[in-house]
């Protein structure tokens, strides 16, 4: 919700896109191959690998939320 409703509705599609691939590709797609593949762990805390990458991401998203950077004017001007 904070990411799709909040950033990109007050017109930061930019930092949300940002946000979303970056932690995905960096932290969520490595360490899930690495939790499955590497150290053959079991679903569950695979799973919990995978929880991290959101954990991140609201952490970060809290922070923009907080700093008023995100708000833009979406209406335009008359």
């Amino acid at each position: 919700m904070l990411i799709v409703g909040v950033l990109r509705g007050g017109g930061d599609a930019g930092y949300a896109f940002i946000l979303e691939g970056s932690t995905m590709w960096l932290i969520g797609v490595p360490l899930t191959v690495a939790g499955a593949f590497v150290f053959r762990w079991p679903v569950y805390l695979v799973y919990s690998l995978a929880v991290v990458e959101e954990t991140v991401k609201c952490i970060l998203g809290l922070r923009r939320l907080r700093s008023g950077r995100w708000i833009n004017n979406v209406t335009g001007s008359l």
